[in-house]
């Protein structure tokens, strides 16, 4: 089974919220900017665990993560 990796599935989520980069990163309370939170949601920078979650609940959204795995996003 092939599964989306998190930044991916977050990137179409915002996407889907028509949320500017900007007002995501506020709404989610992140310390990063908006030209970092593009490279991170592009895989191109690590998106932290607690990043993740932060976007994930600004969009409304449930993480799910599996038993015994690796907490890192990428």
């Amino acid at each position: 089974m092939t599964t989306t990796p998190i930044a991916s599935q977050l990137r179409e989520a915002w996407i889907a919220s028509g949320l500017t980069l900007q007002a995501l990163v506020a709404r989610a309370g992140l310390e990063c900017g908006a030209d970092s939170l593009s490279r991170k949601l592009a895989g191109k920078q690590v998106l932290a665990t607690t990043e993740a979650e932060l976007l994930a609940d600004a969009l409304t959204l449930t993480l799910v993560w599996a038993p015994g795995a690796r907490r890192r996003v990428a």
